[in-house]
């Protein structure tokens, strides 16, 4: 697997994208894994933690991205 790192320049909200990119031909699915599953939350967890998400097909595979948008002043010291 691939996995990129970038900051999205341009107009605001700023965000953060990450990409993870692999050759696999299965699309990637929500599970519903039960509470002693060792597997099966990684969807719900970036669902759970990103502004947003999505996959789109890559070569012979796909890529899984999902954003963060930042805050205008990360640093907090009101500049």
């Amino acid at each position: 697997a691939l996995v990129s790192v970038e900051l999205v320049p341009g107009a605001a909200p700023r965000r953060l994208r990450l990409e993870v990119e692999d050759r696999s031909s299965q699309w990637p699915r929500r599970r519903h894994p039960g509470e002693t599953a060792t597997s099966g939350r990684g969807l719900l967890l970036v669902e759970a933690l990103s502004d947003r998400w999505g996959a789109e097909p890559r070569g012979s595979g796909k890529a899984l991205w999902c954003e963060f948008v930042l805050p205008d002043d990360p640093i907090g010291n009101g500049a």
